[in-house]
């Protein structure tokens, strides 16, 4: 039961994610990226600010309140000294341990996550072919392999290695990689970028944030993306032409409902559930996704190399959620060269 869950869990994101990009071709024909973004990010932020609110805890009927302590008798007064009733004033603390952590790492992690990584790839898009776009970004789980592994977040398995050179093998069946003679290199700069900065941030999370309230750390991640994009946009970006149409409204509200609020929130299950890596491995199903959506929204036709690159995917994909222990003979031959 528990894989079938997982495997619905991971089939889900992929849809989800992968529909920002088609969504986001009929968002940019209006609006900039960027102002795109940060809006999409505000509306999440707002939705997701009943979150804060910290709700007092029930206490159940079977269990009785323990005694309350009387307060301990003030010291006599000196002479001439008034009494008065009134505590002395302090600072009131709302926020705890917990509650500052989360805004810390919400907020560096809404930087990664969302300014730059959808900032770089949304960028990257007008500059290169999409298909060039997900191969590079579908470097995405091996950066985020070497980076956990680099600083102590996961250790590294055979299978694990294997999986992800597969997977992007794969990718590359899959986009076509190679018919461009001579590539943008600013837009292969922004889409290396992107894949970076989501790897910081999923090893960030997995590292240092995977204990935190979801629903905390999902609005400070927002409100930090939209902060962030804010002078980027008054740089590089001029104000909106007109007022939104019907189909940006429509565009906007799915990219703040379905992919920030709930696509993040699912990202984040996942990543808690299955680690940073074997997480980010997830993504090498993107691009099949994005294929079958392109073929059932726009029509586009779907080539012998995509179903190709997709066997391929789902093969990396099985070997990266494979533990050595499953395998006894082959996981006592690998075991001892992985460990360092």
């Amino acid at each position: 039961m528990d894989r079938i869950l997982t495997s619905a869990l991971i089939l889900l994101f992929s849809f989800v994610w992968s529909s920002a990009f088609i969504v986001a071709k009929v968002a940019l024909v209006e609006w900039a990226p960027l102002t795109i973004l940060a809006v999409r990010f505000a509306l999440a932020a707002l939705l997701l600010s009943p979150a804060l609110i910290t709700l007092p805890e029930a206490i159940p009927r079977s269990v009785t309140p323990p005694p309350k302590k009387k307060p301990p008798s003030p010291p006599p007064l000196r002479r001439g000294a008034q009494a008065t009733s009134l505590p002395p004033l302090r600072a009131p603390s709302p926020w705890g341990p917990v509650d500052r952590r989360a805004m810390t790492l919400g907020l560096l992690m809404g930087v990664l996550n969302g300014a730059i990584y959808l900032g770089l790839s949304f960028s990257a898009i007008r500059l290169l072919r999409p298909e060039v776009v997900i191969v590079v970004i579908g470097l995405t789980p091996f950066f985020t392999l070497l980076i956990a592994a680099a600083t102590g977040v996961e250790r590294l398995s055979l299978f694990k290695v294997l999986g992800v050179l597969l997977g992007l093998m794969g990718v590359a069946l899959v986009s076509g990689i190679g018919t461009d003679a001579n590539p943008n290199p600013l837009g292969l700069l922004y889409a290396l970028g992107s894949g970076l900065a989501f790897s910081f941030g999923t090893v960030l999370f997995r590292g240092k944030a995977g204990r935190l309230p979801m629903g905390p750390l999902a609005f400070w991640q927002s409100l930090g993306a939209c902060l962030a994009l804010l002078p980027a946009i008054a740089m590089l970006e001029p104000l909106p032409p007109a007022l939104p149409s019907w189909t940006l409204t429509g565009a906007i509200l799915y990219l703040t409902l379905v992919v920030t609020v709930f696509g993040m929130t699912l990202w984040l299950v996942l990543i808690r559930r299955h680690g940073a890596g074997t997480a980010a491995s997830f993504h090498l199903l993107n691009p099949v996704t994005g294929i079958l959506l392109a073929h059932w929204v726009l029509g586009s036709e779907i080539r012998a190399t995509d179903l190709w690159g997709a066997a391929v995917i789902a093969l990396g994909l099985s070997l990266t959620l494979l533990q050595p222990d499953r395998l006894p003979v082959l996981g006592r031959l690998i075991r001892r060269p992985l460990r360092c």
